[in-house]
Formats: structure tokens, sequence, C-alpha cells
């Protein structure tokens, strides 16, 4: 028996010795950030300090060696994205993944984003082109570290992340300016043209591939209290987990404080503040498609080699004229009077966007801190300014421009007209100190409460068929048209109106007095068919149809990428609608969900804090994908000094 036992108890420590092995592999090695690095670039130590939050706080005797600093925080913090990010601006996705991915490269290679970008660095001054191999210089020492090389991101595939090239960044620069354009619809125009069509496809694999979408219904608001004036700036992009700007604390001795976001891959900051200068750049980059004239020559052929993961070769033609890239090659010349009115798609089409020449926004912004800054070019440069005594400068031309009482709003969709009136009437029930983070957790929509009334009684109850229907109905005659997580009229408002979408082409936008009879018969069946979509999908019991359970909030994080689909989901409760303060992705809009947000907020006083609210996934630590929070994390720069935190210094060679 005691042998028995014996055995036993061997096999049991044996099964923990096994276990705990794994787990330290898996979770702890290299976890710690290293204590030192070198750099050959830098003429003094830097001290990188990680917060717990995200959050990096880097002290430099100078601004100029914050470069090296960015470079290996970018590189360190989340090296999968950024480096799969670079491989998809490069056109060589398939190295990593085969052929399966090909249409990514081949779009990639059309684009001639990378080409470009080498052109465009080439092009920089001498002391641009410093500052970017600086950068280089110090993401390739956080892609050499232990912790990185050895990630399951790299080693399930097999391959180790290439050096960074100091034109790589100006890759990346270019990426995030085409993710940056609204991207084409559907409409009947590209319907009816192939070519077109397929390039509307292919454009929608691609952002999709990457998760980055949805940038369009980014906003920034200015609002002025009796104390001070507050900048608040919503990124949307996307549906990846990781995080997208990477929040930092940027110190000098004496020197003025510089809190910033920054874009992984890159040195630029989107979102700030500088002394008593805060700013926010909306990403957005213009884009127009238009007819060839039958004057204009034909394009110019060239070709784009790429080689996959198993090694076989594909050539990818890029046609271009030199205003743009062609989508449908033009046919023989025909006589100018032979065209068709109305019909000038006959002869092709060609895209156009400031990407398809060699230009970098590199200048503009590293002179945003300061004033005056260099005009963006690639990107449109829309965005809100704050300085003492203001009460905010548009930047740029955003495509919507409200004037406030108490400030500025700005946007790109029709959304933002709804929310700032939504903004105007909070701001005028608030008492000083406006608090914005309060603000824009509002998930009451406007939109909804101009719709609701006149559409419940178009309802006629003794023709509802079922008693899901009757009982639905009573859910919205008693809604409050908040898009909060347990709302279930929101789940039953929502359905209906993108069934009405979907067979109409558009969404109402205002008050629906009086309501034609046609109208009447059409939301009565539409409101029958959009109670039996959520039966089907949810059952009779209502309970299921809470708005946090039927438009969860799906975000995907990058795990072990041996395949194309090397995303692992993380599911959320849904809470929020384009028509709320509170960003949640819908039905009603166009495009794939997008439910990722960085947010953040401060004033003009130089004392002010910048505060920054996003998610943040651990999925390193051990069981990290089931512990993630549902709220979104806080954090508050600059980062009040811990002895406890994580420091790496990162020395010069000579020392």
């Amino acid at each position: 028996m005691s042998r028995l036992f014996s055995i036993l108890l061997f096999l049991v420590l044996t099964l923990l010795l096994v276990s705990g092995l794994f787990w330290y592999l898996a979770y702890q090695l290299d976890a710690t950030p290293p204590a030192e690095i070198t750099l050959s670039s830098l003429q003094a130590p830097i001290r990188l300090e990680w917060q717990q939050e995200g959050a990096v706080t880097v002290t430099a005797a100078t601004p100029q060696d914050f470069d090296a600093a960015l470079g290996f925080v970018h590189g360190y913090n989340d090296p999968a994205m950024v480096v799969l990010l670079r491989q998809a601006a490069l056109g060589r996705l398939s190295e990593w993944f085969g052929d399966s991915v090909l249409v990514i490269d081949r779009f990639s290679r059309r684009l001639q984003l990378a080409r470009l970008a080498e052109r465009s660095f080439h092009l920089l001054p001498e002391d641009e082109q410093i500052r970017l191999r600086t950068y280089a210089e110090g993401m390739n020492a956080a892609l050499e570290t232990p912790f990185v090389r050895h990630l399951d991101a790299f080693t399930l595939i097999g391959r180790l992340p290439d050096p960074w090239e100091p034109w790589h960044t100006l890759a990346l620069e270019r990426l995030y300016a085409w993710l940056a354009t609204p991207p084409l619809s559907a409409d009947s125009l590209i319907a009816a043209h192939p070519a077109l069509q397929s390039f509307v496809k292919e454009d929608r694999v691609f952002r999709t591939f990457l998760q980055f979408h949805g940038w369009e219904h980014s906003i920034a608001w200015t609002l002025t209290d009796d104390v001070q004036t507050h900048l608040y700036q919503r990124h949307v992009y996307g549906a990846t987990a990781s995080p997208f700007l990477q929040s930092m604390d940027l110190r000098t001795p004496g020197g003025r404080p510089l809190l910033v976001a920054s874009l992984p891959g890159t040195p630029y900051f989107p979102a700030g503040k500088s002394g008593t200068h805060a700013w926010a750049i909306l990403l957005s980059s213009s884009r127009a498609l238009r007819p060839i004239a039958a004057e204009i020559k034909a394009p110019v052929t060239t070709y784009e080699r790429i080689v996959s993961r198993n090694n076989s070769e594909h050539l990818v033609p890029i046609l271009r004229l030199e205003e743009g890239l062609v989508l449908v090659e033009p046919i023989a010349p025909v006589p100018a009077d032979s065209l068709q009115p109305g019909k000038p798609g006959r002869r092709g089409w060609v895209l156009t966007w400031p990407g398809f020449s060699p230009p970098s926004d590199h200048l503009a912004w590293h002179q945003l801190p300061d004033t005056p800054a260099a005009p963006f070019r690639l990107l449109d440069g829309d965005g809100l300014s704050l300085r003492p005594g203001e009460r905010g400068v548009v930047l740029g031309s955003p495509p919507v421009q409200l004037t406030l009482p108490g400030g500025l709003f700005i946007g790109q969709t029709y959304w933002v007209s709804w929310l700032g009136a939504r903004l105007d009437s909070l701001t005028r029930q608030e008492t000083a100190p406006l608090n914005p983070a309060r603000i824009s957790n509002d998930t009451f929509s406007l939109w909804a409460a101009s719709l609701l009334a006149p559409l419940t009684a178009s309802l006629d109850p003794t023709t509802l068929p079922t008693p899901a229907t009757q009982e639905a109905l009573t859910y919205l005659r008693n809604w409050d048209y908040a898009y909060d997580r347990t709302s279930i009229a929101a789940s039953i408002f929502e359905t209906w109106m993108a069934l009405y979408r979907d067979s109409t082409g558009t969404l109402p936008m205002g008050p629906l007095t009086p309501l034609p009879d046609a109208d009447r018969a059409r939301f009565g069946r539409l409101f029958n068919r959009a109670v039996a979509t959520l039966v089907s999908n949810y059952t009779t019991d209502l309970s299921q149809w809470r708005w946090e359970a039927v438009h969860p909030d799906i975000r995907y994080q990058i795990h072990a990428p041996v395949a194309a689909d090397r995303y692992t989901p993380l599911t959320l409760p849904g809470r929020g609608h384009p028509s709320t303060l509170t960003w949640g992705p819908s039905p009603v809009s166009s495009g794939p969900a997008s439910p990722s947000t960085w947010e953040s907020w401060t004033s003009g006083a130089a004392e002010a804090p910048f505060f920054v609210r996003s998610h943040q996934f651990d999925t390193h630590r051990f069981l990290g994908r089931y512990l993630i929070d549902t709220e979104p994390v806080i954090l508050r720069l600059p980062v009040l000094p811990e002895r406890s935190r994580p420091t790496t210094l990162l020395l010069p060679s000579n020392r």
C-alpha cells in the first residue's frame, strides 16, 4: 500500500512540476523588462518607468533622445502587432502565412506603400533621417530582447522579426493614412464595374484582416465652463484588442512636460499636451474616384514581385497614371464624342490619394507640439488645438464642424449633429467644473428619441401577430432612449431600424411627423420582422434581448499567428451607439463592427493632467484571457512616482 501511495505521490508531484514549468515558460519567461539596454545613438542615459496601466514614463537629457525611447517602447510593449502591421505595409504577410493572404499582399503592393515610403525617407532633410534611424535603433533593441524573440507570435511560425529599417516607420505612416481613408461603398456605380467591385472587396479584406476600421467615427470637442476650457477626443480604431495608441509621459530636466499618445511603429502623436497646449488630430485622409478622361494617355504598368512562405513567386501588375492608381484598364481609344453622357466609366477609373506620391507628414508631426506646425499632406490634419485664452481652434477642414455655445465639436459622419445637440443639452444641465468623463459616458440617444414616438404611434396593436410583438411594443413605449447594457428596447429598436435601412438603403434621420400611410404600413411590417428575428436568435424570453448580449463588444487579440485566422476573440458586454456620446458599434452603420476606442481629456491649464481611458488586455499573464476587465482603465498623466515600478535604463555605448 505504501508503495502504491509513493507512486501516486510521485506522479502528482511530477504533474505539478510539469504544470509549473509550463506556466513559467508560457507566462513568466523574461516578462520583466530588461534592466539595461545599450544604444549607440544616445548621448546620455534614458530612464524608462513601466506603469501597470500600460503607460511609460521616459526621462531623458534632451528631447532628441525621445526617439530612441519611443522605438524601444513600441517594440517591447506590443511587438506582435507592430511587426504584423509592418509586414502588411511592406506587402510581405505571405512570408508568414503563405498563399492564403496573397490578396492582402497584392493590395498593399498596388498601393505601393513600401516603395513610396522608401522614396519619401530619402527626400527628408538629413536631421530628420537621423531621427528615424534613432527610432529604428530603439525598435531593434526591443525586437532583439529574449522576451520578444520567445513570444508565441513568432516562435510558432518559426520566424523572428527582421531588423527595422528607418524607412519602415514611413511605411507604417502610409499604412495608417490609407486606413484613415473612408472605405469605398458598394454603391450602384461600383456594382456596375467588376474591377471597382473587386477593389472594394480587397480593401475590405485588407482592413478586416488587420482589424483596423471605423476611424471615420472618431470625434473631438471643446467646452468652456466658468473655470477653464476642456478638450476631449475619442479615437475609434476597429476591433483589435491590442492598444492602438501608446500613452507616454516624456520628461527632461527643467523642461516642460510632454504628455502624449503615440502611433505604434512611429514617433508621431495624434493626441497630446505640451505645457499649456493640447491637441487632437483625427486620423483621416482624402481619396477620390473619378473617370479617366478620353484625352489622358495610357497608364504605365509596373510589377511587384511577391515570394510567399512556400517559395512560390507572384507578379503583381500595377497600372498608374501620374495622378493615381488605375482600377480599370482603359479600352482601346475611341473618339471623345462617342462617350455616352452619364456613363464616363466606359474608359476606366483612377483612384487619387495623397499617398500615391512620396510626401510624408513627418515634419508636421514633429512640429505639432509647437507652433506654427507644418501642413499635413498624407493626412488631412483635421483636429482641434487648445491654448490658454481660447475656446479651441479647428485644425484642417473636418467634414462636420459644429459651433456650440460653449465650444466646438468636430467629426466626419452624420451622427455628429446628434452628438453635438446632446452635448449642448448636457452642458446646460452641468454645473462647473464640467466633467468630461461623466459626459462621455452618456448613453442617451437624441436620434432614437426623435423617431420613436411617431413610429410606435403608427403601430396598430390589434395587428401585432404574436404575444412577443405586443410585449416588444410595450418595451419600446417605456424606453428611456438609452443604449445601456441592460436595455431590451434598444435591441428591438436597433433591429427594426437595421431592417428599414436594408429595405430602403437609408436611415430615418429626423422627426417623422406626419407619417404617410405607405410608410406606416412598411414600418409595421418591418417591426413584425424585427421581433421575429430576435425570437429566432434569442427565444421568446425578452430578458435575453439585452443590448449587451444582442450587440456584444467583440475584439480580437493577436495570438499564435500560425494561419490567417491568427486572432483570438475577447467578448465584452455591449454598450453605447453611434448616436450616443458613449461609443458603441451598431448594425445601422455601414462597415464591420468597430468597438475599440481610445479616449482622453484635459484642459489648457499648465498644471492640468492628461487623462486617458482605454481597455487594457494583459493576455500574457496566467489565465489572462479569462481575467479581463469589462471596464476600461482610466490613466492619469503625469503618473505619480512609485518605487515598485519596473525600470529600464537605455545607456550610451561609450559609457
